[in-house]
């Protein structure tokens, strides 16, 4: 078992060195996706976790103002913060 994994990477290094322009691509192709997928996992782990801690978390809102200058558009969007469904009143039920 321990020769034939030996042989595996001894192939694999062949390769490499036989094939140096593919394999740098390869390695790099491959190390950049692997980057991106940490990095946008941070990114919603982190956008996930806000306002978790609060004990009142049902009543959050988030307020997400849009603004158009040139053509003078102004929407505001109230998101309820546990449920990420927008809201139509806020009034208290």
């Amino acid at each position: 078992m321990r020769n034939m994994i030996r042989s595996y990477f001894k192939t694999a290094w062949r390769n490499i060195i036989k094939h140096k322009v593919q394999s740098a691509i390869n390695i790099l192709s491959l190390s950049l996706g692997i980057t991106c997928y940490l990095l946008i996992s941070l990114w919603l782990s982190d956008e996930q976790g806000k306002d978790n801690f609060h004990e009142q978390q049902s009543k959050l809102y988030t307020t997400y103002i849009t603004s158009t200058a040139a053509l003078l558009t102004i929407s505001i969007q109230v998101i309820q913060a546990a449920s990420a469904k927008p809201v139509t009143s806020l009034r208290e039920e």
